[in-house]
């Protein structure tokens, strides 16, 4: 049974606290290539996980989750 972007969004958004947090010190060292730091850094992030999900996110998903995840972890300039 496929599952609806709904769900791959909770998914990445269940991952997101440790995986996607800017300056998050467990991270430092062990993924430095994924450490973001602006705005188009974190869209880009973001459309390669929902690249790899099942269905692949939407431009508006991306638009959505990309906003989410700036206004309560990232706090990047827009």
């Amino acid at each position: 049974m496929a599952t609806g972007p709904f769900f791959g969004v909770m998914a990445i958004l269940n991952m997101a606290a440790s995986a996607f947090v800017a300056g998050d010190a467990a991270l430092v060292g062990v993924f430095p290539k994924h450490r973001i730091t602006t705005l188009s850094g974190l869209r880009k992030e973001v459309v390669r996980w929902g690249d790899q999900s099942s269905p692949r996110l939407s431009r508006k998903d991306v638009d959505a989750l990309v906003d989410w995840l700036n206004n309560n972890f990232y706090k990047l300039d827009r």
